[in-house]
């Protein structure tokens, strides 16, 4: 069997809707036929669990961090865990342990999609390069600055990524978004506790906070109705 292709899907910055489009990217390479394994290479604010797992606030153990683990999707699985909630992770070592695990599962999946931490933010997605085959560069409409996007292609063209595309995304994805910048800050705990929805199965939903369909213009006149005919004098 032919090596599993290995895609990076990264952002400029946090909050821009990469985790949600590794999601539905599973689900649709898996409803194709394709064997797919989710990698969460965001270990300071791994996300990605909490649309595929059943149980998303189960954390994964030292003993089985490298292992994929099943999901509700058929034919997608996830690994996950890697120094997660942990102050004293070592960056480096992390890296080290996903490209291991990339390495040890090309020939078992289809597919190997890797959630990264945003391009900007941390040296973390560039140190994966050497691994992956292609990068999805995600945007998110009123989110995504021109100057973040123009840095990022800058990155990306200096390590000669091989960049696939841009996925433009007009969602809204979450309002801890701000919070995330790494060091990475925290958000409230009711908002970290709330994690999204997950795919189910089925058509690929729309992102949340998709816009629904413009309705016509305020103050387009209505049709004016004919005047009524008055009735005729007597004769």
């Amino acid at each position: 069997a032919n090596p599993a292709a290995v895609l990076m899907v990264t952002s400029a910055d946090p909050g821009e809707g990469k985790t949600v489009t590794v999601a539905n990217l599973a689900e649709v390479f898996a409803e194709g036929g394709l064997d797919v394994l989710v990698i969460n290479c965001d270990f300071r604010r791994p996300r990605v669990h909490k649309y595929l797992l059943e149980h998303a606030d189960a954390p994964a153990t030292p003993s089985d961090v490298t292992l994929p683990r099943p999901t509700k999707i058929p034919r997608v699985s996830l690994v996950t865990g890697f120094g997660e909630g942990s102050s004293e992770t070592n960056p480096l070592e992390v890296v080290a342990e996903q490209q291991k695990v990339i390495d040890a599962q090309r020939g078992n999946f289809d597919v190997i999609l890797l959630d990264t931490a945003p391009f900007l933010a941390t040296n973390d997605a560039s140190e994966l390069l050497p691994r992956t085959d292609l990068v999805l560069v995600v945007v998110r409409s009123g989110k995504t600055t021109a100057e973040s996007a123009h840095r990022t292609a800058e990155v990306l063209q200096r390590f000669s990524a091989p960049v696939l595309g841009v996925v433009f995304n007009a969602s809204d994805e979450s309002r801890g978004a701000q919070y995330y910048y790494y060091g990475y800050g925290e958000a409230p705990d009711d908002q970290r506790s709330a994690g999204p929805s997950a795919p189910t199965g089925g058509p690929v939903p729309p992102s949340p906070g998709t816009p629904a369909p413009v309705p016509p213009a305020s103050g387009s006149p209505a049709p004016v109705p004919p005047a009524p005919v008055p009735p005729a004098p007597p004769t």
